[in-house]
């Protein structure tokens, strides 16, 4: 890179420079991309076209080769006469662009350079972004049509299994499986726990979830009424909030009975005590059974 803008240098160095005209970026019919440029002013004189064969264009260092002019549009003056290139150019005193660019003999080829690279980086900048934005909406547009037609999919799917897919709002094709599997689910359920003997609409319930823990835990609760009762137990006695509580409330009962033999059976009256569970009963005659034990030594001493 650095190899050819030095030789356009030196091309510029020795060329006659002509009024300039610069041109903005622009985007043919075809969609082809024309680069900001310069070219020389249009005067009808074909010998002062960067084209022409003996001139050299200052911006890019590229070498004229017409040698006639096209047909129209250009005519020669009498007292222009074509200049031979002889490829060894002599150093004018000043040449000068128009207002966006000046050449002159104070200004350095590393300036000039520098110029030319910060002209092309934003070029390039500008590109690069223009690709990736047509990427992102290409991608964008892709997402897009893979998402109508998985969401046609979906709608057939529901609509085979008996849903009504325009009853509800969705935003998506995976919110629509989420919402009628859903459904598809508490229907299912319903169906189960219909079939166990529960009135299923004697509760609210916002999901299959929730109505599988509401009649599961009233499911438990029945089961271990029955194991209560079967105990002897007046299940209808005592409140309780769940399956769980019920068991610890009889199961501690069941055990205070059972340790309330236990002990009978040893000789004390658990009546004259007053314990509120199984664990303090069982604490307080094992250290009176201790206490009777110790006490005959006591005499012999």
């Amino acid at each position: 890179m650095n190899a050819f803008w030095s030789m356009a240098l030196i091309c510029l160095a020795g060329t006659s420079l002509f009024a300039s005209t610069r041109v903005n970026g622009y985007v043919k019919k075809d969609g082809t991309y024309v680069a900001p440029h310069y070219r020389s002013d249009v005067d009808g004189n074909f010998y002062n076209n960067w084209s022409t064969k003996g001139n050299v264009n200052p911006y890019t260092g590229e070498l004229g080769t017409r040698v006639t002019p096209p047909a129209g549009g250009y005519s020669l003056p009498p007292a222009i006469t074509p200049r031979a290139y002889t490829g060894v150019p002599t150093r004018p005193s000043a040449y000068t662009f128009d207002s966006k660019l000046e050449i002159n003999p104070t200004v350095s080829s590393s300036q000039v350079i520098q110029s030319n690279k910060e002209q092309i980086n934003v070029l390039e900048r500008s590109v690069r972004t223009a690709v990736k934005n047509s990427a992102i909406q290409s991608y964008q547009s892709e997402l897009q049509s893979k998402e109508t037609a998985r969401m046609a999919e979906r709608k057939a799917f529901w609509t085979q299994r008996g849903w009504n897919v325009d009853s509800v709002r969705y935003n998506s094709s995976f919110e629509l499986d989420r919402v009628f599997s859903e459904a598809e689910r508490l229907r299912e359920r319903k169906i189960y726990w219909a079939a166990k003997g529960w009135d299923i609409n004697s509760v609210s319930y916002s999901s299959s979830w929730e109505m599988d823990r509401i009649f599961g835990e009233a499911e438990r609760i029945k089961e271990r009424k029955a194991y209560w009762a079967s105990k002897g137990w007046d299940i209808n006695s005592v409140r309780y909030s769940s399956s769980w509580e019920m068991d610890r409330i009889f199961g501690e009962a069941q055990r205070m009975k059972e340790r309330k033999a236990y002990w009978t059976a040893r000789g004390w009256d658990v009546e004259k005590i007053n314990v509120t569970d199984s664990y303090a009963l069982d604490r307080l005659f094992t250290e009176a059974e201790r206490i009777e034990k110790i006490k005959p030594q006591r005499n012999k001493n």
